[in-house]
């Protein structure tokens, strides 16, 4: 393999034809994937699920879907969730996806009904920058949720945070019906979880639902750990905006443990009340 002396000048074309590109498509590609991969599951920063021996195809399944959507791998680990062994993207992430490629404005959201009725709703709405169209998305209702048999299964966060799961769930049928290719096709999680425990409770015909996501004392919810990640977030900008980011390591090792542990409910309300206690941070000397 040619290399190039100087990193800080472009590559010759001759080192350029003896790069490997990192895809399945080659052997050479293939080899350097596995090579990423194995990197990748030896890291604590990369999920439970794609670390060590065990995580290892799971982390060329990620670094495959990272190269087609041109996203961080990292990124695509962090939220990519397997639901009954059906894989699907966060919310957030389906969103950040449609707001960050460049061809649409930015998700917004419109609310139709009252609140507290089943005819409560929202729909995801964006315009179309090339042509100014206004693109509207379906409209999920609180009576839409209940006929599902979302809102009644147990653990459902539709009767705790329905304003929130509905927009969640407006905005991935939105990016899946507009723009599916920014998603693989794949759907959000948090959907997944709700028509496969819909599927489950169709075929019992009880209220019971056998759901290691929602069993309590098993792992939380996907509404949870989004609200989680995104109170960790706020917490880190606070923490940056007050030019403290050096104590971030203490708070971050204080609560990263306890994501997907204990009662959910509980640990996310004792964040909030942490995290509202940074912002914004007192930074002026005793």
């Amino acid at each position: 393999m040619t290399e190039n002396p100087n990193p800080l000048l472009p590559a010759t074309p001759a080192q350029q034809s003896s790069l490997v590109s990192m895809d399945t498509n080659t052997v050479q590609g293939f080899e350097a994937v596995q090579r990423f991969a194995k990197l990748l599951s030896t890291s604590p920063l990369v999920p439970k699920e794609y670390q060590g021996a065990n995580g290892l195809a799971s982390c060329v399944i990620a670094l495959n879907l990272a190269g087609r959507l041109k996203a961080d791998p990292l990124m695509v680990m962090q939220n990519l969730y397997v639901v009954h062994g059906r894989p699907g993207w966060s919310a957030k992430f389906l969103i950040a996806s449609f707001n960050m490629c460049g061809r649409f404005t930015a998700i917004r959201y419109e609310f139709e009904g009252t609140p507290g009725t089943d005819e409560f709703g929202c729909r995801a709405w964006a315009i179309e920058k090339a042509t100014g169209e206004k693109l509207v998305g379906p409209l999920v209702t609180i009576g839409l949720a209940k006929k599902e048999g979302w809102y009644g299964k147990q653990g459902s966060k539709w009767q705790s945070m329905s304003e929130q799961m509905l927009r969640y769930r407006s905005a991935g049928w939105f990016v899946n019906t507009i723009a599916p290719e920014l998603s693989m096709g794949l759907p959000a999680a948090d959907e997944v979880e709700d028509f496969t425990d819909a599927e489950v409770l169709n075929q019992q015909g009880s209220s019971t639902v056998s759901s290691a996501v929602t069993q309590p004392g098993a792992a939380w919810p996907i509404p949870s750990l989004e609200r989680f990640d995104l109170l960790l977030d706020e917490a880190y900008a606070a923490f940056k905006d007050a030019g403290m980011v050096e104590h971030w390591p203490v708070f971050e090792g204080k609560w990263r443990p306890r994501r997907g542990k204990g009662d959910d409910m509980g640990v996310l309300r004792d964040l909030a009340d942490e995290v509202n206690k940074l912002i914004p941070i007192d930074t002026t000397p005793e």
